[in-house]
């Protein structure tokens, strides 16, 4: 089995930029969420401030799991290609 980093780079370039992007949804989210009072007022105003704070937290969340997810992979790679190195890199279930 080999591994190939630059199909893995990829994947992890991508995830990183969906992880901008969260982090992006979720600063205009908090944007919105300010001004919208400036413009408009009434109750619907407020539910409106309400889901676009719990969208901005889910977006927040994302942001935090998709970084954690690409350093996770990053270092796995890495341990992957060290262990390689050393030659003790064990591929396959061994079993009898």
């Amino acid at each position: 089995m080999s591994l190939n980093i630059s199909e893995i780079n990829v994947h992890v370039t991508l995830l990183q930029q969906q992880s901008a992007e969260a982090s992006h949804v979720a600063r205009l989210l908090s944007l919105y969420k300010s001004e919208l009072p400036y413009f408009w007022s009434g109750e619907e105003v407020e539910i409106l401030c309400r889901v676009l704070e719990a969208q901005r937290r889910d977006c927040e969340k994302l942001y935090g799991e998709l970084s954690l997810l690409c350093s996770d992979i990053v270092q796995a790679v890495k341990s992957i290609q060290n262990q390689n190195r050393a030659g003790t890199l064990e591929i396959g279930g061994g079993g009898t």
